[in-house]
């Protein structure tokens, strides 16, 4: 048997008619336990689901396992409060649900106990972009924002139009309240302080650790708004890689150009960069050639459809596009955002002891 296989045993076969037998009775027991799992091991524990794709697939270390395995009756407190919540649909059947949390215990220890279980890396090099213009949120609010964040799962988002604690969005930091509502981590690098004494910018959100943070100011127009560049390093399982959000002027073509000089200068030569936001820039201008002489356009290499576009996800050469799309998202700014995943290349970390093959997670909820 290889190695990356889970072993097939009695407890296992018993918890697969389990599912069989719910899926034929158009049941699914599985319902509320991804909520579960969030909501014990937070956000990263939920892999991306590319467009199209039924399954919403879970990522957990052994020690994540053991822990659901070990603990059904916090499980089931945790279904209780969700179903309470709302968060877990209305329309479920609370005993399968609890019944599934059993069986969900049962798989883990089975898996666990498995000899042939390999120690490999949870982690598969992709990583899911989100870029959003927010208009400070004055077109929405910001759980709205947050839900919606939340829905897509982006493992990064570069926001802009952000406030911190200005009157006009009631004194609060839209970036640690967003981080907050998200699970995420988050940074903040005013582009102005402003009159009312809060500040104005762009920010970042990340499910992996922000390492450092960097406001780096970009040449504007007397009388005009100013600009930034937020640097970032954020560590994703070992590897450092740097991401860029910016938020370039709508004023005139030659201040752009001179803004987006500033940020090619001001960007580390390093094939791992991202680099994010609303460049208020069209597709053959001269702000888009210039990125696009070093970058990657992942839209047009993940979607290539036509229209007019502003905001735009750049990654080096370190990256390679799988694909992209606008999200439904409503009326929650005057942008929609956009979503880019993209494949780390030399990403791949090395095999850590405590991580269970994520492969084998996705075959037990889809038996």
């Amino acid at each position: 048997m290889p190695d990356n296989k889970v072993q097939t045993t009695p407890r296992m076969e018993a918890f697969r008619a389990e599912m069989r037998k719910a899926k034929a009775d158009g049941e699914h027991p599985w319902v509320g336990m991804h909520a579960v799992a969030e909501a014990m091991f937070g956000p990263s524990v939920i892999l991306p689901r590319e467009p199209g794709d039924e399954h919403t697939h879970m990522k957990l270390s052994a020690a994540q396992m053991r822990k659901l395995a070990e603990n059904p009756a916090e499980v089931n407190a945790q279904l209780t409060r969700l179903q309470a919540a709302g968060e877990v649909p209305a329309d479920s059947d609370a005993w399968s649900v609890k019944g599934a949390a059993k069986q969900f215990a049962e798989a883990a220890k089975a898996g666990l106990e498995s000899k042939h279980v390999t120690a490999t890396t949870t982690h598969k090099g992709n990583l899911r972009l989100m870029t959003f213009n927010i208009k400070h949120a004055t077109l929405s609010d910001l759980k709205s924002i947050a839900a919606m964040i939340k829905k897509y799962k982006p493992d990064m988002v570069a926001l802009q139009e952000v406030d911190k604690n200005r009157p006009r969005s009631g004194h609060i930091n839209q970036t640690q309240r967003l981080a907050k509502l998200t699970g995420m981590h988050g940074t903040f690098q005013p582009a102005l302080n402003t009159h009312d004494g809060g500040q104005y910018g762009v920010a970042l959100l990340s499910k992996y650790p922000i390492k450092s943070s960097k406001r780096v100011p970009l040449p504007f127009v007397p009388g005009h708004e100013p600009r930034v560049l937020l640097k970032a390093k954020v560590n994703v399982n070992g590897t450092m890689v740097p991401v860029d959000v910016t938020h370039l002027t709508h004023l005139g073509g030659a201040e752009r150009t001179r803004q987006m000089r500033k940020v090619m200068k001001s960007i580390e030569p390093d094939k791992n960069t991202i680099l994010m936001g609303d460049f208020n820039a069209a597709v053959g201008s001269p702000t888009y050639n210039m990125a696009d002489a070093e970058f990657h356009d992942t839209w047009k290499e993940g979607h290539g459809g036509p229209g007019h576009r502003i905001d735009y996800i750049w990654t080096g050469n370190g990256f390679k596009t799988v694909k992209a799309w606008i999200p439904k998202a409503g009326h929650l700014s005057d942008h929609q955002p956009r979503i880019s995943v993209v494949h780390l290349k030399h990403a791949d970390p090395k095999p850590k002891a405590d991580d269970l093959s994520p492969s084998q997670l996705p075959r037990m909820i889809r038996a």
